[in-house]
């Protein structure tokens, strides 16, 4: 039997959290800006790891959390470890995670669901879906708090993507080169997949209506 070293869960002020000087985590700012977004779009789904000593709650797992969330008060799971099992807990928790592989089916089949309203987190799973896993920093002056709007731009018309729009679109050039080695012909098969579409509901094949599409504007 493995032992239970949680002894407590509690909401408390993230300020008052004391910091673990071990801490062996750096965070970017492209990191802080999607947990940021993370945390507007989803709230808290996780807590934040502690350990009791003589001064406090001593953070094992989630500084970059209290960095960012000054007085609000957070979630945290407080754990009995002592100076060498905290040590251990440091150099340890985010490496033994790191050491899983992905399913990649099942990371495009998440990416197809997956929705992102806040611009620093669409970029992750854009990053995600070309086989990245490093988030983008926010363009100078851009707000994380607004979803960075796409257009697909075709002769004098624009075509706005929505979030899902655009991780589908990508996810099946993606797959398209996989198949064929590269991108050439790609604009070719879709339009062909279309115009079949369409034949199989019965709809003219060469028709605009229902295409969504506007003509730029200047």
């Amino acid at each position: 039997m493995f032992k239970d070293r949680i002894v407590g869960f509690e909401w408390v002020e993230a300020s008052s959290l004391i910091d673990n000087a071990d801490n062996v985590r750096l965070h970017p700012d492209e990191q802080k800006t999607a947990m940021k977004g993370l945390l507007e779009e989803i709230g808290f789904a996780d807590a934040i790891v502690v350990r009791k000593i003589e001064e406090g709650y001593q953070i094992l797992d989630g500084h970059m959390r209290k960095s960012l969330l000054g007085d609000e008060k957070v979630p945290v799971v407080i754990v009995d470890l002592n100076d060498e099992e905290a040590a251990s807990f440091l150099l340890t928790f985010d490496p033994v995670k790191a050491l899983a592989d992905k399913n990649q089916e099942r990371v495009d089949s998440l990416l197809e669901r997956a929705f992102a309203q806040t611009g620093a987190v669409r970029e992750m799973l854009n990053g995600m879906v070309k086989g990245e896993t490093k988030a983008a920093p926010m363009p100078k002056g851009g707000n994380s708090t607004r979803a960075r709007v796409e257009t697909l731009s075709v002769g004098k018309y624009r075509v706005q993507l929505t979030n899902a729009e655009s991780a589908k679109l990508t996810l099946i050039a993606r797959r398209y080169c996989e198949n064929t080695g590269s991108y050439l012909d790609f604009v070719s098969w879709i339009l062909k997949r279309v115009k079949e579409n369409r034949a199989a509901h019965g709809l003219p094949v060469g028709g605009s209506e229902g295409s969504g599409v506007q003509p730029a504007q200047d």
